[in-house]
């Protein structure tokens, strides 16, 4: 399982943009518990896990431009759990 947390989290990367808020918000969110509950001690490969926190941060922060305040809310979330320890 632990092998498949980047599939996982690649999957839900499209999702971040998507046009009905409730898909948008729940998958900043899961992107952002995936980061911290499961890649951050699983992945062997630093570069892949360093490769995928950029491109994860980089979308979720877009999020905290948008005019919705729970995106933003779920954005500083998600950012706050990719970026703290375990």
């Amino acid at each position: 399982m632990p092998q498949s947390l980047s599939n996982f989290i690649e999957s839900c990367l499209p999702y971040i943009r998507s046009s009905w808020r409730e898909i948008q918000e729940q998958a900043i969110q899961l992107v952002g518990l995936l980061h911290h509950h499961g890649l951050n001690t699983n992945v062997d490969e630093e570069k892949e896990r360093s490769a995928l926190e950029v491109t994860s941060s980089e979308k979720i922060i877009h999020c905290l431009k948008d005019d919705q305040i729970s995106i933003r809310i779920r954005a500083a979330e998600a950012l706050g759990n990719i970026f703290s320890e375990p």
